[in-house]
């Protein structure tokens, strides 16, 4: 799958969840039930936005300046200054393995 139908399909998804999430928080604070469905759905949010965030920040680590990933990260808390550089990497190396096939592509730069 491209970059642009798999960003897509994780908007969608994080869209579904946090709808879920509004929808089940709502109830949760009308009436103080459903706590554990308001728990899975966080939970499921939690991972839609991580591994959709965890591919871009790797994408943007390895496509941008270092200098401007280096200024970003030096305002973000941190776990996202530790996390993100270690994670956003791998997730796009797994990416960019199965989609051009090398954990290395060309960068968008050099093919203009």
């Amino acid at each position: 799958m491209s970059v642009v139908p798999m960003m897509e399909t994780q908007h969608q998804s994080i869209d579904r969840s946090l709808f879920e999430v509004s929808e089940l928080l709502r109830e949760w604070r009308s009436t103080g039930r459903g706590g554990e469905e308001l728990a899975d759905a966080f939970e499921l949010l939690l991972s839609v936005l991580l591994a959709h965030t965890a591919m871009t920040f790797g994408m943007a680590m390895y496509e941008g300046d270092p200098e401007v990933v280096k200024a970003v990260l030096a305002h973000a808390p941190l776990p996202v200054r530790l996390l993100v550089p270690v994670i956003g990497r791998r997730r796009y190396a797994a990416h960019a393995r199965r989609v051009p096939g090398t954990s290395r592509p060309a960068r968008l730069g050099s093919l203009v």
